[in-house]
């Protein structure tokens, strides 16, 4: 599923797999029936998403934004924080490395890539 849309929310029902979901200035809401076997993206510049997944979720979560924060009702005992990104790449002055990209978290044991960014809001992952 592919949804996009500018200046307005987006909202989801019955999901059961992989999706796309990307708008400009509005919430995206999700609530899978299904928890996704393939990877899947999450995108508002202002705006919240809200995600509600299936009890059992098994993934891995990654999160980047500029001015939001991360919240999820999942227990500590069935996370593990990720290793963060490092790039690297030659320069003129020598090897150069770049370290940054997504904040990640395995939920029980992993699965597929479960990628929310926001520039203007926050991420909540629930589990129903």
């Amino acid at each position: 599923m592919n949804v996009n849309n500018v200046n307005g929310s987006i909202k989801l029902e019955n999901i059961t797999g992989a999706t796309e979901a990307r708008t400009v200035n509005g919430d995206v809401d999700l609530n899978y029936t299904q928890n996704p076997k393939d990877d899947s993206y999450y995108y508002t510049l202002n705006g919240n998403i809200n995600a509600n997944f299936i009890k059992g979720l098994s993934s891995n979560l990654y999160f980047k934004s500029f001015n939001g924060e991360f919240y999820t009702d999942l227990a500590d005992d069935i996370i593990e924080t990720l290793p963060v990104a490092v790039e690297k790449a030659e320069a003129k002055e020598g090897v150069k490395y770049k370290v940054g990209g997504k904040a990640g978290v395995k939920v029980r044991s992993g699965g597929p890539k479960l990628d929310f960014e926001t520039f203007n809001g926050n991420v909540y992952v629930k589990e129903q």
